[in-house]
């Protein structure tokens, strides 16, 4: 269980830091589906295979929020000292 919340985690961060909203509704979709045929088809009870879905999505969708946060501070960065990128001098 823990490695699955590590890679859901790291997909909901690397989707919030590049694609937007409609990749985050296709992975919701997939994660969902894939979590209960799992649970279901590895023995778990359904209401177990539920609340394991529901933390999955939670952390899915808290990382897909931090990654958008941190894509528009970088950008934001960047916006404002066009010579740090293009030097690559650290700002300050």
């Amino acid at each position: 269980m823990t490695w699955v919340l590590v890679a859901v985690s790291i997909t909901g961060l690397s989707l919030g830091l590049r694609f937007r909203v409609p990749a985050l509704l296709v992975a919701t979709g997939v994660l969902v589906t894939a979590s209960i045929v799992v649970s279901v088809l590895a023995g778990f009870p359904l209401q177990s295979a539920m609340a394991m879905t529901l933390i999955l999505l939670v952390a899915l969708e808290i990382t897909y929020l931090l990654g958008l946060f941190l894509a528009y501070a970088w950008s934001r960065t960047r916006e404002r000292n066009p010579m740090a990128k293009k030097s690559g001098l650290p700002s300050g």
